[in-house]
């Protein structure tokens, strides 16, 4: 396929200057035609509750990580770098807290995509569930304070969120394809707009 009839040549972002599109570039779009991106979409209240529900059955952790991205707006990466002791405040979880930097799986712990230092809030759900899964005896006597509340890597997240919706049968309208982990962003972003009528 033709790149397009304006095509500016060794400066287009679409074909790399080389007027085609490759057949690797082609499949790939194919493949992963959910990671595209789209206009930003949350989740619909019933999706969100379905998941959730059958998450909470299948690992409370995984379960608390889902809450906590839907209401927080906080990236993967940066989730997935929480430790308990940033959250944590004697037996209480903080409103809000330093978020330091995010988890990387090649490089560890990182700076955040935007700056390290800023200032993360998790709302009330999100506090409820953290504290649910630290009350855990078993996670209390393996977890150290330094511990990551999340030890999971990326893949390993974004394998269990799609097989969770496939075995749900739930799909972005948008794409027909598993909704991405970076859509719960959204979803807390919607959420909040919502429910205040403004973003921040």
């Amino acid at each position: 396929e033709h790149c397009s009839k304006k095509c500016p040549g060794k400066t287009c972002k679409r074909c790399a200057g080389k007027g085609k599109y490759t057949a690797t570039c082609v499949a790939w779009y194919r493949r992963y035609w959910s990671q595209v991106r789209k206009p930003p979409r949350g989740m619909a209240d019933e999706d969100r509750q379905k998941a959730m529900n059958a998450a909470l059955k299948q690992d409370p952790r995984f379960w608390a990580l889902l809450v906590t991205a839907s209401s927080s707006a906080l990236r993967k990466g940066e989730l997935l770098g929480i430790t308990w002791i940033d959250v944590q405040d004697g037996d209480e979880i903080r409103t809000n807290f330093a978020l330091r930097g995010q988890w990387d799986d090649k490089e560890g712990f990182k700076e955040t995509k935007t700056d390290t230092g800023r200032i993360a809030f998790l709302l009330k759900e999100a506090r409820e569930a953290l504290a649910r899964i630290r009350k855990d005896e078993k996670v209390a006597k393996k977890d150290k304070a330094t511990s990551r509340i999340w030890p999971y890597t990326e893949v390993d997240t974004w394998v269990m969120w799609t097989d969770l919706q496939k075995r749900l049968k739930i799909s972005n309208p948008d794409t027909r394809r598993p909704y991405r982990f970076h859509d719960l962003r959204h979803t807390a972003a919607l959420r909040t707009l919502k429910r205040t009528g403004k973003l921040s």
